[in-house]
């Protein structure tokens, strides 16, 4: 009688936080919902500012574009810095936003964690 007792007990738990998981997402923070979102392409390892790298690094010729590129080669990952917010978001398309790389743009996607699957992007001039 015990062990049927706590496995009903553990099924009462377990299926109280299912609704829970199906309302924020398997990771637990997403909903899902398309977003859109602002800001500049951007990469992983300077997201914010290349100052600092192109001090260290003298062939990034002083350029923020190439230090970007030199960046991404590296094996950095393109990102989205939302200077308002200053939050920086990872990108998860490379082929998609690479023609974009250091403008400022306008992308709808689903954002999870911190990750933004990228379905549109546009350039904003």
């Amino acid at each position: 009688m015990k062990f049927s007792l706590g496995v009903a007990m553990i099924l009462t738990i377990v299926m109280s936080q299912v609704p829970t998981l199906i309302a924020s997402g398997a990771n637990g923070d997403s909903t899902g919902s398309v977003q859109t979102f602002t800001g500049e392409v951007t990469e992983s390892l300077c997201p914010k500012t290349h100052d600092e790298m192109m001090k260290e690094m003298k062939n990034m010729r002083m350029d923020k574009l190439t230090c970007e590129r030199t960046c991404i080669q590296m094996g950095a990952k393109y990102s989205l810095y939302d200077a308002a917010s200053e939050k920086v978001y990872r990108l998860d398309d490379a082929k998609k936003i690479e023609p974009f790389d250091g403008r400022k743009v306008r992308i709808v996607g689903v954002l999870k964690k911190n990750t933004i699957t990228v379905q549109d992007v546009k350039a904003i001039e």
